[in-house]
């Protein structure tokens, strides 16, 4: 059910809107239009224009009639005559921000108040009788002109979310959901037919943490600009009720007025376990009993400091050594051929360092299977009884007492065991699942690369059917600065470390492609790079200095030259030892105004970069125009943002 406190006048139409995204086929329907009008002559009239543009025409003769069609087929135009059918008809159509239909109101005259009325019930045009073909097709092709816009952008945002390898779903400030994409399927087992419309919270969140998913929405939906960087970590559950420890990241999303939250699911169980194991680690080096771990073949993997202690081995760790040059007591017994032989193995021993250091030590083993049933690991542990066995001589302790004692250390033993056990084979899970997720990063540059690799030919195309050069210049533009994010998701694609990359080979590969774009505007114009070659820097800084470098580059290329004269373009990056980065881009052309002041220059360019130096790198930008323009920037890297 829906969240309580929801508007549900406002929840249906959301629903409706994000419908299309789940289902492709209804998003690709004909074009139909709806005539209601109790004058035949109109809807014959009406249908027979647009049976010219290919658009099917259906017709209602009265309110009753028109709200039947409406419902069933959903059309994308409605024309109402109101001086036959009036208001209430389009009252009761109910038609709000968030619908795809656009309605019509056909009239012979009407006041600016009625006309307002209309406006409010959710009509969007006026047309006039009589009725005009030229004024009746204009109208049709500009409404399904933004029907077919709406349905494009639909499809890019479907075609984005399948390749989100994410689980992610949109929902309302009540947690309402409105979209849930197939890995959430995956993930959850829940089909979205199943989820949407009903609360985020009780589907799939544990109650206690209800009050923090609350908290961030109220601040996203009551500041479209907020965001946050703090991880959140839930507890979830799927359709099986099996636990899913997960962390999440919520965006604000503005549809049409309506502030809703985009909430990306991350399954964090592994973090999860790795922090159990460092407690769990922490716990069994600081126990009085030594502990080790050993492999088969009889190599000791992990071994606490007590063992050095009881045994006199020094402070030097002992992992990677052979169990049985360590107990030589189980020299007949820790082989291969006769690991069964250590379950539940115990022995008492007797070490003597000096006359005056003699060590009573208890030895106890066990195994660990695997999935398979076979041996995988072998538990030590060692633990001084001299006290024991001195109480004893002395008569200090009853032996019932001591019995009792032994049988304590021993269940805590076996427990301690299992619990090595489970993290054992959750530690065998976590390598796999870490190479599973290095494939599933580069799969994702992959595919962001290749998604932007298809916007960047679908604005090629559109390009091609303008012919105003302004308008092809801001095409142009868009299209480098999508190559220039492109061509970093490429590199990434292609390089074994998922988290960094080589920014001299970027930059070499950006600049090339500039040239080539721009080359009609700088036949004569040199290009001098100094950046190290072995500079390697992380994504987070790579994407905002490739833009940057776009913009500028793009700016020499095509302003600084106008008579394309000899000259020379300046890039230069660097990195002090303090994590300061240096860089600059300039030229030696006719060069800009000394007093630019980026905030109201009116350049998307120039204000983009602004935006990325000052805001997302926290940096600085200053001009040289002594000799053409030279802009300097300098900012830290992520160490050190906190200065």
């Amino acid at each position: 059910m829906p969240a309580a406190g929801s508007d549900l006048n406002t929840l249906f139409p959301l629903i409706e809107f994000f419908a299309d995204l789940h289902n492709p086929t209804a998003a690709s329907t004909k074009n139909i239009l709806l005539v209601v009008s109790a004058d035949k002559e109109i809807a014959g009239f009406i249908g027979e224009t647009m049976s010219e543009t290919g658009c099917e025409t259906l017709s209602a003769e009265n309110a009753d009639d028109g709200l039947t069609i409406y419902r069933k087929v959903k059309p994308s135009v409605i024309i109402v005559d109101i001086d036959s059918i009036g208001l209430s008809f389009i009252e009761a159509l109910q038609i709000s921000d968030m619908d795809k239909a656009s309605v019509a109101a056909l009239a012979t005259l009407a006041r600016i108040g009625d006309m307002e009325q209309y406006f409010n019930a959710g009509v969007s045009a006026f047309l006039w009788k009589p009725l005009n073909r030229a004024e009746l097709k204009g109208f049709l092709s500009y409404s399904l002109g933004q029907i077919r816009l709406l349905k494009e952008r639909s499809n890019v945002f479907r075609v984005l979310a399948s390749s989100i390898t994410d689980a992610f779903m949109i929902v309302d400030k009540d947690f309402n959901i409105l979209f849930w994409n197939k890995e959430a399927e995956k993930v959850f087992l829940f089909k979205a037919a199943e989820v949407i419309g009903q609360s985020l919270l009780t589907s799939i969140v544990e109650e206690k943490y209800h009050h923090t998913l609350a908290k961030y929405i109220g601040h996203i939906t009551k500041n479209i600009d907020y965001m946050s960087n703090r991880n959140i970590y839930v507890l979830a559950r799927d359709k099986q009720q099996r636990e899913i420890f997960c962390k999440i990241n919520m965006t604000p999303l503005e549809i049409r007025g309506t502030v809703l939250a985009v909430i990306a699911f991350k399954d964090a169980t592994d973090l999860h376990a790795r922090q159990e194991l460092t407690m769990l680690k922490g716990l069994i080096e600081n126990l009085d009993i030594g502990f080790v771990v050993g492999d088969p073949e009889g190599t000791i993997i992990y071994a606490n400091s007590c063992v050095n202690k009881l045994l006199c081995l020094g402070p030097a760790p002992i992992a990677g050594k052979n169990a049985r040059d360590i107990f030589p007591v189980l020299s007949d017994l820790y082989v291969p051929e006769h690991l069964i032989r250590l379950e539940k193995y115990s022995t008492d021993l007797t070490l003597k360092f000096s006359a005056d250091d003699v060590h009573h030590i208890r030895l106890k083993c066990d195994t660990v299977l695997n999935g398979s049933g076979n041996i995988s690991n072998v538990f030590i542990t060692c633990e001084d009884i001299s006290d024991l066995l001195e109480s004893r001589t002395h008569g200090n302790l009853p032996d019932d007492e001591a019995l009792r004692h032994t049988k304590e250390l021993t269940e805590q033993n076996e427990r301690l065991q299992i619990e090595l056990s489970r993290r054992n084979s959750i530690e065998d899970r976590m390598g796999t699942t870490v190479k599973d997720l290095n494939m599933l990063l580069k799969e994702v540059h992959h595919r962001v690369k290749n998604n932007l690799q298809i916007i960047s030919s679908l604005i090629s195309l559109q390009s091609d059917t303008i012919n105003d050069d302004y308008l092809l210049n801001i095409f142009k533009d868009t299209k480098t600065r999508i190559r220039a994010m492109a061509l970093i998701h490429d590199k990434l694609y292609k390089s074994t470390n998922m988290s960094k990359l080589n920014f001299a080979e970027y930059i070499q590969d950006l600049l090339a492609e500039l040239y080539s774009t721009y080359e009609h505007y700088i036949s004569g114009v040199a290009l001098k790079v100094d950046i190290d070659p072995d500079l390697d820097i992380d994504i987070d800084i790579a994407i905002p200095c490739g833009l940057i470098i776009n913009e500028l580059m793009t700016n020499s290329i095509k302003y600084a030259f106008p008579e394309r004269q000899d000259g020379v373009i300046e890039v230069s990056f660097a990195r002090r030892e303090d994590g300061k980065y240096f860089f600059s881009v300039g030229d030696n052309g006719v060069g800009c105004p000394a007093c630019i002041d980026f905030k109201t220059f009116k350049s998307l360019g120039l204000q983009l970069v602004n935006d990325l130096i000052t805001r997302k790198l926290k940096g600085t930008i200053d001009i040289d125009t002594t000799n053409g323009t030279i802009y300097h920037m300098e900012f830290y890297g992520q160490k050190q943002e906190g200065r």
